[in-house]
């Protein structure tokens, strides 16, 4: 089985050192799928994606190549997760859902599709909806906690 080895940021994150290859392509694809529920990744969406998650799980050249040339809008969502496979140590379905609704929320605009997106897979997956809300919890913690330190690090314009 050929592996990805994660970044530090990756490691940090997601608690594992590597990834199969062919897990994280279709890992990458629910996202994808995820977040262009409501018929579009939005450029912000995109660029979470490929700027930030990507490059937290040292993904390939190959696999961004791969990522972009995926068609979400016909993808049945309900495939993907059975498709990552077992042996995929970031198959934890909380894991799914978290990057599922990080990148929905990349525009800051979490469209009603996107939402219905997150909580059909999360059924799929076994997550209630109690869960759910508390994965979009501390999501809203995080982005919250994120504003607060740009302002605090910012420089004073005067």
């Amino acid at each position: 089985m050929e592996t990805i080895k994660l970044n530090p940021a990756g490691k940090a994150i997601y608690g594992v050192p590597e990834v199969s290859t062919e897990g994280l392509r279709k890992y990458g694809m629910a996202l994808l799928t995820i977040a262009g529920a409501d018929d579009e990744v939005s450029e912000p969406e995109m660029n979470w994606f490929m700027n930030v998650w990507a490059h937290n799980v040292g993904a390939s050249n190959d696999l961004i190549r791969d990522w972009s040339k995926f068609d979400y809008r016909s993808a049945n969502l309900n495939e993907i997760p059975d498709e990552i496979g077992s042996d995929f140590p970031l198959r934890s379905s909380a894991t799914l859902i978290y990057d599922g609704v990080h990148m929905s929320l990349a525009d800051d605009e979490y469209a009603l599709e996107e939402r219905d997106a997150v909580m059909k897979t999360a059924a799929f997956l076994n997550i209630d909806k109690f869960t759910v809300r508390n994965i979009e919890g501390l999501i809203e913690l995080e982005r919250a906690g994120s504003k607060i330190r740009h302002s605090i690090f910012k420089q004073d314009a005067n």
